[in-house]
């Protein structure tokens, strides 16, 4: 049987972009992410994290 690697799934990514946000990731995580990761799917998450983070703090 192959042994393929799959990419992280979304709740895998969600928390390697909180991590990042606070700069606290694991080296196994951060590997896994280089080598399994789309960079496509992190940079949409961490853009839509990012505009959510912005409007609880600005929210009035």
């Amino acid at each position: 049987m192959e042994n393929s690697k799959k990419g992280p799934t979304f709740f895998q990514i969600t928390v390697s972009i909180m991590a990042s946000f606070f700069g606290v990731q694991s080296s196994k995580n951060q590997q896994r992410d280089f080598e399994g990761g789309k960079p496509l799917n992190f940079s949409v998450i961490g853009i839509l994290m990012t505009c959510l983070w912005y409007g609880a703090i600005y929210r009035n």
